[in-house]
């Protein structure tokens, strides 16, 4: 805790880990069939650059890149619902799967149309999702990750995978002190934002 301008400020230094780059990563690019995934090193911050290839004409080929931050989190990815198709229902209703799906929470196609009343939250609002579906995957390194990562027609497979990889390989990353956040303390509860001793995104979608 300091004390700036007569104010008090509460000061929270984050971890968080570096990728070293793909000189450093032998192991970590990973491809299952058709499926790429790699990291490699930037200036700073989280990169995802995202590809997804579908055969359905209303998805096909999109393409999105995403600098991490709280304000393009909000206005960017946020709202991206996940897709699924209308022949696959029966089935993972069977298996017991997407049993809380619904137009509101999905965005479903049949072989050559969108079936939701509203349209898509997004024109590309399928490989958004796949952004959202990497930035949680990654979440489980435990520390924020500090580089970029590439995903080709990938999915949670993939994204387990290559992290699995990063983090196997020593020599790939290290743990560095991360800019300090720095919030007034009149704005900061007892235990807020706070999960397992690690900050907590205030993050939200923007409705706007």
């Amino acid at each position: 805790m300091f004390n700036v301008g007569g104010g008090e400020v509460l000061v929270i230094l984050v971890l968080a880990l570096v990728v070293l780059g793909p000189d450093k990563l032998p192991e970590a690019a990973r491809s299952i069939g058709k499926h790429i995934g790699d990291f490699r090193r930037i200036s700073g911050g989280f990169r995802a650059e995202i590809e997804i290839d579908f055969a359905n004409p209303v998805i096909g080929r999109q393409n999105f890149s995403l600098d991490l931050s709280p304000e393009s989190f909000r206005r960017q990815v946020s709202r991206a619902r996940t897709f699924g198709f209308m022949n696959d229902t029966a089935r993972l209703w069977k298996a017991g799967f997407a049993l809380g799906a619904s137009f509101e929470n999905s965005v479903v196609f049949d072989d050559e149309l969108l079936l939701n009343p509203e349209g898509l939250r997004y024109r590309d609002e399928c490989v958004r999702h796949k952004v959202l579906d990497a930035i949680g995957d990654l979440a489980l390194a435990g520390l924020p990750l500090l580089g970029a990562y590439r995903s080709v027609r990938g999915g949670h497979k993939l994204n387990h995978a290559v992290l699995t990889a990063l983090l196997a390989d020593r020599s790939a990353w290290r743990v560095v002190d991360s800019e300090p956040a720095r919030r007034p303390r009149s704005q900061v509860e007892a235990g807020a934002g706070m999960v397992g001793g690690m900050i907590a995104p205030a993050y939200g979608p923007d409705v706007s």
